[in-house]
């Protein structure tokens, strides 16, 4: 009978600790974004969306997440190959901006599930809304920029503008706000070591509200090393 007793609480304690907790959504963060692609010539919608997530699992227990729209049939799926990853305080964020409709075709409004779930088949859920003022981006026009000595300047008729700075291999590295005033390059070239040499940068800033931005780019720096002799 003792030996019965003993077998039970070891059996008590292993399912305590291969608890299988189920995720979490903490946060949401997402936007339509209207994208001019300079390097393809064309624009298009894309999605950016985030999620600060939770798992007392830990991290490495999810194992996808998704955006789904019912009423269309559509779904996009991320795992830990395709999502970015990125930590603000204690926060674990995951996500993407890339996500895109086929043959570069706007977003149908309406409702989306964003689906987060685990390498159990655990999940939580949230939803995002895209509402019948959806824009297409052929009615932007976007602003762009030009260089004076050695600095950028953005002209265009929106307010609040942002270089989005990514180095050489395309990794985003920070974001400037910029002005009427511009921003020296030297600003941003010392801002790390990657930028030192050269580095990509698009222009962003906000349409009507927080549901859609714009963007263009990529655009290029290339900031010659001198040689003293």
């Amino acid at each position: 009978m003792k030996k019965s007793i003993i077998c039970f609480a070891v059996l008590l304690i292993c399912l305590g600790a291969c608890s299988d907790s189920p995720p979490e959504i903490m946060q949401i963060s997402w936007q339509v974004m209207l994208f001019n692609d300079r390097e393809n010539g064309f624009s298009y919608q894309k999605i950016s969306l985030f999620v600060s997530i939770q798992d007392e699992d830990g991290i490495k227990d999810i194992g996808a997440l998704y955006l789904i729209h019912d009423a269309k049939e559509l779904f996009w799926s991320l795992d830990e190959s395709s999502w970015e990853m990125t930590k603000k305080g204690s926060a674990t964020w995951i996500g993407s901006n890339a996500f895109t409709m086929p043959a570069a075709e706007s977003f149908p409004i309406g409702k989306y599930r964003v689906y987060l779930e685990d390498l159990s088949g655990q999940s939580d859920e949230t939803f995002i809304y895209i509402s019948n003022d959806n824009i297409n981006t052929e009615q932007i026009t976007f602003p762009d920029v030009y260089l004076n000595d050695d600095k950028i300047f953005i002209k265009g008729t929106y307010e609040n503008y942002e270089l989005w700075v990514y180095d050489a291999n395309n990794r985003f590295i920070v974001a400037f706000p910029v002005d009427k005033n511009g921003i020296k390059t030297e600003v941003i070239t010392t801002r790390d070591s990657a930028l030192n040499n050269n580095f990509i940068y698009y222009v962003y800033c906000m349409h009507k509200n927080n549901v859609f931005g714009i963007l263009n780019g990529p655009y290029y720096f290339n900031n010659p090393v001198q040689v003293i002799e």
